[in-house]
């Protein structure tokens, strides 16, 4: 659902200011996705989350990226972690989301 890839941080967990890189890049569209809104997607796509001070933050830089899967990856349907961690932002004492 990216038109392009891009690198920038993003901010994980609700109680730490700890800043996280992160690659998005292009996958097929038969590849499954987290089901429900939650706080970790690109902003390209997600207004809601330009408040947020969980997950992609605003104001960092955002570098292009060709795209390209850095390994191959066949994925699953699973995700790690609850729907709340997903949309209020996970804390310290939380798993983390794999």
């Amino acid at each position: 659902m990216l038109r392009s890839g891009y690198t920038t941080r993003m901010k994980f967990r609700s109680d730490s200011d700890d800043l996280t890189p992160v690659i998005w890049y292009r996958v097929p569209n038969s590849r499954p996705f987290v089901p429900f809104y939650n706080l970790y997607s690109s902003i390209n796509w997600n207004s809601k989350q330009s408040s947020s001070k969980v997950g992609e933050q605003q104001g960092e830089t955002r570098r292009w990226y060709n795209g390209k899967l850095p390994a191959p990856f066949e994925g699953d349907s699973h995700f790690c972690g609850t729907r709340a961690a997903w949309r209020n932002g996970a804390t310290t004492a939380d798993p983390d989301l794999e």
